[in-house]
This record gives structure tokens, C-alpha cells and sequence, in this order.
């Protein structure tokens, strides 16, 4: 039995010591199994954020490309309300002075500014579209024209009230004016006014021009016309006076004739028509309320025409940026 128990062996342990703590393997193994699982974790969450952001991005800008097209729609239709306008102010110039200058105190114009549907009115909600995020110029550009639209319709109003409170003066002046030009039926000779210069150059007397109111003519026989021509030829001059009353007669003088550069004293000489002249007719007031009306209606002509240019180029551009 003792020789069975020294044949049976113990179990025999090596140790085996390497310097390194037994309990270092056994803490690496959660650290790298954590570590792979943030970064299976983080990588899609980032490229998920990333183009998360690109396409909302797309989506802003398709759609504010797609309200600039709104907006491009709106103002070709604020502009054709504004070519209306244009044509009534460029029918007024035609009937103006040799078609070049607007008439004073146009009626037809007048009328056709007050219409109420000639300039169509700016919807608010256009300026809550986010076309604002694209370019800053074509933005300031759109803004621009409808601040343009909003100023002509104030300058139409306060042309249309300054002209009607001075609609009495303007007539008023224009009869000064047609008063001043010939009466057919008195003389048919004269062109521009019924009034002329007589050059007074005698040494007893200042010398200098004096005006003059002209009348009849004065025919072959030295005697003025009751029909305001003369049958027997060329008037030999025509009846002059001062004073435009009716209590003071005409007098018979001569026309005067020019001579190699000379003005003949004495003798009736055609007045030539002038701005002045005419404002001197008409008086202040009046002139000043004519001068008022054209700078108005030249103004509004400019700003309505600037305002249909830009308007064509922005439906333009703005169609542009349909999204396809």
C-alpha cells in the first residue's frame, strides 16, 4: 500500500513570471470592444448628420429658387399695368409741342392717371417668399422695382390733387394766352401775338422800345380794313396802340423792314414769341403751376419707364431659376 501511495503523483505547477500583472489582459478586452462599438455607432451618425444637412439645404434652396419664379410672374404682371401707364403719358406727349414736350394741364391725361384699375396693387404675401437666401443683387434689384411701383402710385395721387387745385389757374393762364394770339376777323396778317415793338430813337425823347397792342391792317388807301385783310394788295402797316383799351384808338404805322442790318425807328416791329413772353401773359401764379405740372408729369414719365426696364430684365432672370 505504501508503494501505491508513491506512485500516484501530485499535480505539478510551473510558474512562470514575466513581469507583467495578470489582470492587464484581462482590462484591455472591454476597451477595444467598446471602442469599436462607438465608432460603428458614430460614423453613420455623422455622415447621417452630414447629408441630413445637404439635403435640407437642397430643399431650401429648390424651394426658394422655385419663389423667385413666383416672384418674376408677379412682376410681369405689375408691369404690364405699368405699361398703361406709360402709354397714357406718351400719348399725352404726342399732342404737346411738336410732340416733344408734354402739354400743360391735359386733360385726357388727367382722366386716364385716375382711373383706379390703371395700376394694379402689390400683394404683401410676395414679400414672404424665400427667394431673400439667393443672390443680395438680384434680391436688392427685386425690391427695388417694387419700391419703384409703390412711388409712382404716390407720385399719380399727388399729381392728380396738385393738379386739380391748380386746374383754375392753368385755364386761367391758357385764356391769357389765346387772347394774346390774333382775331382773324381784326387781322389776318399776324402769325404769333397781337403784339409788337416800335423802336423810339428820337432825340427829344428815351430813347429805348416800347409795346405795342396791333390792330387792323392798314391798306393801299391808307385806311384800316373792317375785314382784317386787304383786297388791293400787301397792308402798308397796321393800326398800333399803347394802351390795350377799348377806349383807345389805333393809330396807323408802318411795318418796319430791316436794312442791311439796320432796325428802322419808328416803324412796327414783329414780336417774337418766347417762354418769357408767354409767362409774362399768363402771370405768376399761373406760370408757376404750369411749371409745377411738367416737372411732375416729366418725372412720373421717367421713373415709369425706368421701372418697365427693370422689370423685363428681372422676369427675365428670375425665370431663369426654375427648378427643373
Amino acid at each position: 500500500m505504501a508503494s501505491a501511495q508513491q506512485a500516484v503523483a501530485g499535480p505539478e505547477i510551473i510558474v512562470v513570471n514575466d513581469g507583467k500583472p495578470v489582470e492587464s489582459v484581462e482590462r484591455k478586452s472591454p476597451l477595444v470592444r467598446y471602442g469599436l462599438t462607438a465608432v460603428m455607432i458614430g460614423v453613420p451618425l455623422v455622415l447621417g448628420l452630414l447629408l441630413g444637412n445637404v439635403t435640407a439645404r437642397s430643399s431650401v434652396n429648390d424651394e426658394a429658387r422655385a419663389d423667385a419664379v413666383t416672384v418674376g410672374e408677379d412682376i410681369s404682371r405689375v408691369r404690364k399695368g405699368l405699361q398703361d401707364v406709360q402709354d397714357a403719358l406718351l400719348l399725352s406727349l404726342q399732342d404737346g409741342p411738336g410732340g416733344q414736350a408734354f402739354p400743360v394741364n391735359d386733360e385726357k391725361l388727367t382722366a386716364a392717371l385716375a382711373t383706379d384699375s390703371l395700376l394694379p396693387t402689390i400683394d404683401p404675401e410676395i414679400f414672404r417668399k424665400r427667394f431673400y437666401i439667393l443672390d443680395g443683387g438680384l434680391v436688392a434689384q427685386v425690391l427695388e422695382f417694387y419700391m419703384n411701383v409703390i412711388s409712382i402710385r404716390e407720385m399719380i395721387d399727388e399729381h392728380l390733387k396738385a393738379t386739380a387745385n391748380d386746374a383754375k389757374a392753368m385755364t386761367e393762364g391758357k385764356t391769357r394766352i389765346d387772347m394774346a394770339k390774333p382775331d382773324e376777323k381784326v387781322n389776318r396778317y399776324l402769325t404769333f401775338y397781337r403784339y409788337g415793338i416800335i423802336v423810339q430813337a428820337d432825340k427829344d425823347k428815351e430813347f429805348g422800345a416800347r409795346m405795342v397792342e396791333i390792330g387792323p391792317p392798314y391798306c393801299q388807301d391808307r385806311k384800316a380794313s373792317t375785314t382784317g385783310k386787304c383786297d388791293d394788295g400787301p397792308p402798308i402797316g397796321f393800326g398800333t396802340r399803347p394802351d390795350a383799351t377799348n377806349n383807345v384808338g389805333f393809330a396807323p404805322t408802318e411795318l418796319g423792314i430791316a436794312q442791311e442790318g439796320v432796325v428802322p425807328a419808328e416803324k412796327l416791329l414783329p414780336l417774337i414769341p418766347t417762354p418769357l413772353f408767354e409767362s409774362l401773359q399768363k402771370g405768376s401764379e399761373q406760370s408757376i403751376a404750369e411749371t409745377a405740372y411738367l416737372r411732375r408729369v416729366t418725372a412720373l414719365n421717367e421713373l415709369v419707364k425706368n421701372t418697365i426696364d427693370l422689370g423685363s430684365a428681372l422676369a427675365g432672370d428670375l425665370a431663369k431659376l426654375k427648378v427643373d
